[in-house]
Protein backbone atom coordinates (compact mmCIF):
# COMPACT_ATOMS: atom_id res chain seq x y z
CA UNK A 1 0.00 0.00 0.00
CA UNK A 2 2.88 2.34 0.79
CA UNK A 3 4.28 1.87 -2.72
CA UNK A 4 0.90 2.62 -4.25
CA UNK A 5 0.59 5.83 -2.29
CA UNK A 6 4.03 7.00 -3.35
CA UNK A 7 3.18 6.25 -6.95
CA UNK A 8 0.05 8.41 -6.80
CA UNK A 9 1.98 11.22 -5.29
CA UNK A 10 4.51 11.07 -8.14
CA UNK A 11 1.76 11.31 -10.80
CA UNK A 12 0.32 14.37 -9.06
CA UNK A 13 3.70 16.05 -9.21
CA UNK A 14 3.99 15.31 -12.95
CA UNK A 15 0.53 16.71 -13.64
CA UNK A 16 1.37 19.87 -11.74
CA UNK A 17 4.53 20.35 -13.77
CA UNK A 18 2.59 19.94 -17.08
CA UNK A 19 0.06 22.47 -15.91
CA UNK A 20 2.82 24.93 -15.13
CA UNK A 21 4.15 24.53 -18.71
CA UNK A 22 0.81 24.56 -20.60
CA UNK A 23 -0.81 27.42 -18.69
CA UNK A 24 1.67 30.12 -19.83
CA UNK A 25 1.37 28.92 -23.44
CA UNK A 26 -2.41 29.19 -23.38
CA UNK A 27 -2.17 32.57 -21.73
CA UNK A 28 0.23 33.78 -24.43
CA UNK A 29 -2.09 32.65 -27.22
CA UNK A 30 -5.05 34.38 -25.59
CA UNK A 31 -3.06 37.57 -25.09
CA UNK A 32 -1.94 37.46 -28.73
CA UNK A 33 -5.52 37.14 -29.94
CA UNK A 34 -6.59 39.99 -27.70
CA UNK A 35 -3.76 42.15 -29.06
CA UNK A 36 -4.94 41.71 -32.70
CA UNK A 37 -6.75 44.66 -34.24
CA UNK A 38 -9.18 44.51 -37.16
CA UNK A 39 -9.62 46.87 -40.10
CA UNK A 40 -12.99 46.70 -41.86
CA UNK A 41 -13.05 45.79 -45.56
CA UNK A 42 -15.93 45.42 -47.98
CA UNK A 43 -15.51 41.66 -48.34
CA UNK A 44 -13.16 38.78 -47.71
CA UNK A 45 -9.71 39.49 -49.11
CA UNK A 46 -8.07 36.66 -51.09
CA UNK A 47 -4.66 35.80 -49.70
CA UNK A 48 -5.27 37.31 -46.25
CA UNK A 49 -6.90 36.12 -43.02
CA UNK A 50 -10.25 37.72 -42.29
CA UNK A 51 -12.99 37.25 -39.74
CA UNK A 52 -16.23 35.50 -40.74
CA UNK A 53 -17.68 38.96 -41.28
CA UNK A 54 -14.93 39.88 -43.70
CA UNK A 55 -12.72 41.92 -41.34
CA UNK A 56 -9.00 41.89 -42.09
CA UNK A 57 -6.97 40.38 -39.22
CA UNK A 58 -3.80 42.24 -38.28
CA UNK A 59 -1.11 41.68 -35.68
CA UNK A 60 -0.23 44.06 -32.90
CA UNK A 61 2.48 45.52 -35.16
CA UNK A 62 -0.05 46.27 -37.91
CA UNK A 63 1.02 43.36 -40.14
CA UNK A 64 -1.62 41.44 -42.07
CA UNK A 65 -1.85 37.71 -41.68
CA UNK A 66 -1.32 35.95 -45.02
CA UNK A 67 -2.89 32.65 -46.00
CA UNK A 68 -1.17 29.79 -47.78
CA UNK A 69 -2.71 30.90 -51.10
CA UNK A 70 -1.10 34.36 -50.93
CA UNK A 71 1.02 35.44 -53.92
CA UNK A 72 2.25 38.85 -55.15
CA UNK A 73 -0.69 39.19 -57.54
CA UNK A 74 -3.07 39.16 -54.53
CA UNK A 75 -1.18 41.83 -52.56
CA UNK A 76 -3.17 44.87 -51.44
CA UNK A 77 -1.76 48.30 -50.64
CA UNK A 78 -2.95 48.29 -47.01
CA UNK A 79 -1.03 45.12 -46.18
CA UNK A 80 1.87 45.00 -48.66
CA UNK A 81 2.44 48.49 -50.13
CA UNK A 82 5.95 47.65 -51.39
CA UNK A 83 4.74 44.57 -53.25
CA UNK A 84 1.89 46.54 -54.82
CA UNK A 85 4.25 49.34 -55.83
CA UNK A 86 6.63 46.88 -57.48
CA UNK A 87 3.74 45.18 -59.26
CA UNK A 88 2.41 48.49 -60.60
CA UNK A 89 5.89 49.51 -61.74
CA UNK A 90 6.24 46.20 -63.56
CA UNK A 91 2.85 46.73 -65.26
CA UNK A 92 3.90 50.22 -66.39
CA UNK A 93 7.18 48.84 -67.73
CA UNK A 94 5.33 46.11 -69.65
CA UNK A 95 2.95 48.71 -71.09
CA UNK A 96 5.84 50.90 -72.22
CA UNK A 97 7.61 47.89 -73.72
CA UNK A 98 4.44 46.96 -75.59
CA UNK A 99 4.18 50.50 -76.98
CA UNK A 100 7.81 50.36 -78.11
CA UNK A 101 7.22 46.98 -79.79
CA UNK A 102 4.09 48.30 -81.54
CA UNK A 103 6.00 51.38 -82.71
CA UNK A 104 8.85 49.21 -83.97
CA UNK A 105 6.34 46.94 -85.72
CA UNK A 106 4.71 49.94 -87.43
CA UNK A 107 8.12 51.20 -88.54
CA UNK A 108 9.00 47.78 -89.93
CA UNK A 109 5.68 47.62 -91.79
CA UNK A 110 6.29 51.08 -93.28
CA UNK A 111 9.74 49.90 -94.35
CA UNK A 112 8.23 46.75 -95.89
CA UNK A 113 5.73 48.89 -97.81
CA UNK A 114 8.58 51.01 -99.11
CA UNK A 115 10.54 47.96 -100.24
CA UNK A 116 7.53 46.56 -102.15
CA UNK A 117 6.37 49.90 -103.51
CA UNK A 118 7.93 49.24 -106.90
CA UNK A 119 5.23 46.78 -107.90
CA UNK A 120 2.06 48.84 -107.88
CA UNK A 121 -0.66 49.64 -110.40
CA UNK A 122 -2.11 52.79 -111.93
CA UNK A 123 -5.83 52.05 -111.79
CA UNK A 124 -5.72 48.81 -113.75
CA UNK A 125 -3.73 45.64 -114.20
CA UNK A 126 -2.94 43.57 -117.28
CA UNK A 127 -4.14 40.03 -117.82
CA UNK A 128 -2.99 37.72 -120.63
CA UNK A 129 -5.82 36.02 -122.50
CA UNK A 130 -4.84 32.65 -121.04
CA UNK A 131 -5.50 33.97 -117.51
CA UNK A 132 -8.86 35.63 -118.14
CA UNK A 133 -10.78 32.46 -117.27
CA UNK A 134 -9.15 32.48 -113.80
CA UNK A 135 -10.55 35.89 -112.87
CA UNK A 136 -13.63 36.23 -110.63
CA UNK A 137 -16.99 35.94 -112.45
CA UNK A 138 -17.92 39.49 -113.45
CA UNK A 139 -14.36 40.52 -114.24
CA UNK A 140 -13.74 37.38 -116.25
CA UNK A 141 -16.88 38.04 -118.30
CA UNK A 142 -15.87 41.65 -118.89
CA UNK A 143 -12.39 40.62 -119.96
CA UNK A 144 -13.78 37.92 -122.23
CA UNK A 145 -16.19 40.46 -123.73
CA UNK A 146 -13.34 42.83 -124.39
CA UNK A 147 -11.52 40.02 -126.17
CA UNK A 148 -14.31 39.58 -128.76
CA UNK A 149 -13.88 41.40 -132.06
CA UNK A 150 -16.64 44.05 -132.56
CA UNK A 151 -15.51 44.96 -136.04
CA UNK A 152 -12.48 45.85 -138.18
CA UNK A 153 -12.50 49.56 -137.31
CA UNK A 154 -12.94 49.04 -133.58
CA UNK A 155 -10.34 46.27 -133.59
CA UNK A 156 -7.84 48.52 -135.33
CA UNK A 157 -8.53 51.31 -132.85
CA UNK A 158 -8.13 48.90 -129.94
CA UNK A 159 -4.87 47.59 -131.36
CA UNK A 160 -3.54 51.11 -131.80
CA UNK A 161 -4.54 51.99 -128.21
CA UNK A 162 -2.93 48.83 -126.87
CA UNK A 163 0.30 49.55 -128.71
CA UNK A 164 0.23 53.11 -127.41
CA UNK A 165 -0.25 51.83 -123.85
CA UNK A 166 2.58 49.33 -124.28
CA UNK A 167 4.91 52.00 -125.62
CA UNK A 168 3.90 54.41 -122.86
CA UNK A 169 4.27 51.82 -120.09
CA UNK A 170 7.61 50.09 -120.52
CA UNK A 171 6.62 47.74 -117.71
CA UNK A 172 3.18 46.39 -116.93
CA UNK A 173 1.68 45.07 -113.70
CA UNK A 174 -0.07 41.72 -113.97
CA UNK A 175 -3.19 40.71 -112.08
CA UNK A 176 -2.07 39.81 -108.54
CA UNK A 177 -2.14 36.20 -107.44
CA UNK A 178 -3.59 35.61 -104.00
CA UNK A 179 -2.93 32.52 -101.90
CA UNK A 180 -5.75 31.74 -99.47
CA UNK A 181 -3.98 31.26 -96.13
CA UNK A 182 -6.79 29.29 -94.47
CA UNK A 183 -6.57 26.59 -97.12
CA UNK A 184 -2.82 26.81 -97.70
CA UNK A 185 -1.62 26.97 -94.08
CA UNK A 186 -2.69 25.58 -90.73
CA UNK A 187 -3.94 28.23 -88.33
CA UNK A 188 -0.95 30.12 -86.89
CA UNK A 189 1.52 27.98 -88.88
CA UNK A 190 3.86 28.75 -91.78
CA UNK A 191 4.11 25.30 -93.41
CA UNK A 192 2.19 24.79 -96.65
CA UNK A 193 -0.56 22.19 -96.71
CA UNK A 194 -0.86 19.84 -99.70
CA UNK A 195 -3.51 22.19 -101.15
CA UNK A 196 -1.16 25.11 -100.61
CA UNK A 197 1.71 23.38 -102.38
CA UNK A 198 -0.55 22.59 -105.35
CA UNK A 199 -1.70 26.22 -105.46
CA UNK A 200 1.88 27.54 -105.45
CA UNK A 201 2.76 25.10 -108.24
CA UNK A 202 -0.15 26.46 -110.28
CA UNK A 203 0.94 30.02 -109.54
CA UNK A 204 4.46 29.27 -110.71
CA UNK A 205 3.01 27.92 -113.97
CA UNK A 206 0.96 31.10 -114.45
CA UNK A 207 4.02 33.29 -113.88
CA UNK A 208 6.09 31.25 -116.33
CA UNK A 209 3.39 31.39 -119.00
CA UNK A 210 3.40 35.20 -118.89
CA UNK A 211 6.81 35.11 -120.57
CA UNK A 212 7.58 38.54 -119.14
CA UNK A 213 11.02 40.05 -119.54
CA UNK A 214 12.80 41.77 -116.63
CA UNK A 215 10.42 39.98 -114.29
CA UNK A 216 9.96 41.28 -110.74
CA UNK A 217 7.93 39.40 -108.14
CA UNK A 218 6.80 40.63 -104.74
CA UNK A 219 5.50 38.09 -102.21
CA UNK A 220 3.75 39.75 -99.27
CA UNK A 221 2.11 37.97 -96.34
CA UNK A 222 -0.91 39.34 -94.45
CA UNK A 223 -2.65 38.24 -91.24
CA UNK A 224 -5.80 39.17 -89.35
CA UNK A 225 -5.74 41.34 -86.22
CA UNK A 226 -6.12 38.48 -83.73
CA UNK A 227 -2.99 38.33 -81.56
CA UNK A 228 -0.15 40.79 -81.02
CA UNK A 229 1.19 42.99 -83.79
CA UNK A 230 4.69 41.58 -83.41
CA UNK A 231 3.52 37.96 -83.65
CA UNK A 232 1.35 38.72 -86.69
CA UNK A 233 4.19 40.53 -88.46
CA UNK A 234 6.51 37.60 -87.80
CA UNK A 235 3.92 35.07 -89.05
CA UNK A 236 3.24 37.06 -92.22
CA UNK A 237 6.96 37.22 -92.99
CA UNK A 238 7.46 33.50 -92.40
CA UNK A 239 4.55 32.61 -94.66
CA UNK A 240 5.86 34.90 -97.40
CA UNK A 241 9.30 33.28 -97.08
CA UNK A 242 7.68 29.83 -97.37
CA UNK A 243 5.88 30.82 -100.58
CA UNK A 244 9.07 32.34 -101.98
CA UNK A 245 10.97 29.11 -101.31
CA UNK A 246 8.19 27.10 -102.97
CA UNK A 247 8.26 29.34 -106.07
CA UNK A 248 12.04 28.93 -106.29
CA UNK A 249 11.60 25.16 -106.04
CA UNK A 250 9.23 25.40 -109.02
CA UNK A 251 11.90 27.05 -111.14
CA UNK A 252 11.29 30.78 -110.60
CA UNK A 253 14.67 32.56 -110.29
CA UNK A 254 15.42 33.54 -106.71
CA UNK A 255 16.92 36.91 -107.68
CA UNK A 256 13.59 38.22 -109.06
CA UNK A 257 11.59 37.50 -105.87
CA UNK A 258 11.27 39.78 -102.87
CA UNK A 259 9.41 38.52 -99.80
CA UNK A 260 8.06 40.40 -96.81
CA UNK A 261 5.15 40.69 -94.43
CA UNK A 262 2.68 43.41 -93.47
CA UNK A 263 1.16 41.68 -90.43
CA UNK A 264 -2.38 42.93 -89.84
CA UNK A 265 -1.76 46.47 -91.15
CA UNK A 266 -3.58 46.00 -94.49
CA UNK A 267 -6.86 44.17 -93.81
CA UNK A 268 -9.39 43.39 -96.52
CA UNK A 269 -12.30 43.45 -94.08
CA UNK A 270 -13.71 46.67 -92.61
CA UNK A 271 -13.74 47.33 -88.86
CA UNK A 272 -17.54 47.36 -88.69
CA UNK A 273 -17.76 44.03 -90.55
CA UNK A 274 -15.97 42.11 -87.80
CA UNK A 275 -16.46 43.93 -84.45
CA UNK A 276 -14.29 42.96 -81.52
CA UNK A 277 -17.26 41.97 -79.37
CA UNK A 278 -17.63 38.75 -81.40
CA UNK A 279 -16.48 35.61 -79.63
CA UNK A 280 -13.03 34.47 -80.70
CA UNK A 281 -14.08 31.69 -83.09
CA UNK A 282 -16.66 33.96 -84.77
CA UNK A 283 -14.09 36.75 -85.11
CA UNK A 284 -11.51 34.37 -86.60
CA UNK A 285 -14.02 33.14 -89.18
CA UNK A 286 -15.12 36.70 -90.00
CA UNK A 287 -11.53 37.85 -90.54
CA UNK A 288 -10.71 35.00 -92.91
CA UNK A 289 -10.24 37.29 -95.99
CA UNK A 290 -7.47 39.15 -94.16
CA UNK A 291 -5.31 36.02 -93.92
CA UNK A 292 -3.61 35.78 -97.30
CA UNK A 293 -0.34 35.90 -99.23
CA UNK A 294 -0.29 38.18 -102.28
CA UNK A 295 2.06 37.65 -105.21
CA UNK A 296 2.45 40.69 -107.43
CA UNK A 297 4.45 40.58 -110.66
CA UNK A 298 5.53 43.13 -113.19
CA UNK A 299 7.64 42.93 -116.32
CA UNK A 300 7.78 43.68 -120.01
CA UNK A 301 5.02 42.23 -122.16
CA UNK A 302 4.66 42.83 -125.89
CA UNK A 303 1.25 41.49 -126.85
CA UNK A 304 -1.84 39.57 -125.82
CA UNK A 305 -2.61 41.96 -122.95
CA UNK A 306 -6.02 43.14 -121.73
CA UNK A 307 -6.80 45.90 -119.24
CA UNK A 308 -9.07 44.91 -116.37
CA UNK A 309 -10.14 46.76 -113.17
CA UNK A 310 -7.55 47.05 -110.45
CA UNK A 311 -9.64 44.97 -108.02
CA UNK A 312 -9.06 41.95 -110.24
CA UNK A 313 -6.96 39.20 -108.77
CA UNK A 314 -6.59 35.47 -109.18
CA UNK A 315 -7.24 33.54 -105.98
CA UNK A 316 -5.80 30.09 -105.39
CA UNK A 317 -6.76 27.52 -104.34
CA UNK A 318 -10.07 28.31 -106.02
CA UNK A 319 -13.17 27.66 -103.89
CA UNK A 320 -14.33 24.96 -106.31
CA UNK A 321 -11.06 23.11 -105.74
CA UNK A 322 -11.83 22.62 -102.05
CA UNK A 323 -13.43 19.23 -101.49
CA UNK A 324 -16.07 18.44 -98.90
CA UNK A 325 -13.46 16.59 -96.85
CA UNK A 326 -11.11 19.58 -96.92
CA UNK A 327 -13.90 21.94 -95.85
CA UNK A 328 -14.77 19.65 -92.96
CA UNK A 329 -11.10 19.47 -91.94
CA UNK A 330 -10.85 23.26 -91.97
CA UNK A 331 -14.04 23.60 -89.92
CA UNK A 332 -12.79 21.03 -87.42
CA UNK A 333 -9.52 22.95 -87.14
CA UNK A 334 -11.49 26.14 -86.42
CA UNK A 335 -13.51 24.29 -83.76
CA UNK A 336 -10.29 23.18 -82.08
CA UNK A 337 -8.99 26.76 -82.16
CA UNK A 338 -12.21 27.98 -80.54
CA UNK A 339 -11.98 25.36 -77.79
CA UNK A 340 -8.32 26.25 -77.16
CA UNK A 341 -9.13 29.96 -77.04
Amino acid sequence: MACSARSTGGNDMKNNRLSLVIAPLLAGILLGLCACSTTPVSSRVPGYLTTPKGLLLMSQDGQCWRTAEWRPALAIKLCDPEVVQAREAEAVAKKEKKKEEEKKTEEEVVQEKGEHKGIEHAGYVFVPEAEQALLPGAVAEAAAGAATSPGPAAAAAATATAKKDIRYRNEVVFAPLMLNSDTSFRFGDDHLTSEGRDAVTEMAGIIKNRHAQDLKISVVGHTDRVGSGKANLDLSRRRAATVKAALIAEGIPANVIEAGGMGSSMPVTQADECPNYLVKCELIECLRPDRRVEIKTRGRMENGMKKVPVESRIELPRPLQETVRQREERREEMRMVCKAG
